[in-house]
């Protein structure tokens, strides 16, 4: 594959040289390829690039790109692929407390925006964070991209 793609790319060298010197002759009997360089006029001095700096003519008129101009940033195979994302901070939350009733309730610390500790009921999301589930000792609550197992706590303890 490799070898496909740098036979292409010398033919591809070879034909922009050709364009470019004047044209490529051959000899039909020795099958040989041999250059031959127009006389050049007045006119033609100025466009005419020499061969060894076809490749650098090549990379700034940047012939494959739709604007003809280079890249904004330069390829590095070193270079990170993706940029890295920095991390959310995670709020510490405390389960400090359980109402059980008709309409059963949990009581969280900790939750980003409140100073205070908020009630929250199953299904209610404050903040991102959800509250999903809730029994006698232990609420469960998700958001951002982390889910907490928590137990009340006991001061005592």
């Amino acid at each position: 594959m490799i070898a496909r793609v740098a036979a292409g790319s010398g033919a591809l060298l070879l034909l922009a040289a050709a364009l470019v010197t004047g044209g490529l002759t051959v000899d039909r009997d020795h099958q040989l390829a041999t250059w031959t360089k127009p006389p050049l006029t007045g006119d033609d001095e100025a466009s005419v690039v020499p061969v060894d700096s076809l490749a650098q003519a090549i990379e700034e008129g940047a012939l494959f790109r739709a604007l003809r101009k280079p890249a904004p940033n330069r390829y590095s195979p070193d270079a990170p692929l993706v940029a890295p994302v920095p991390a959310i901070p995670r709020p510490s939350l405390r389960l400090t407390g359980i109402v059980w009733g008709n309409r059963p309730s949990a009581v969280v610390e900790g939750v980003p925006g409140t100073s205070a500790p908020t009630v929250m009921r199953v299904g209610e999301v404050v903040s991102g964070i959800r509250l999903l589930q809730l029994d006698q000792t232990r609420a469960t609550l998700a958001g951002m991209d982390t889910t907490w197992s928590l137990t009340v706590r006991v001061p005592w303890r």
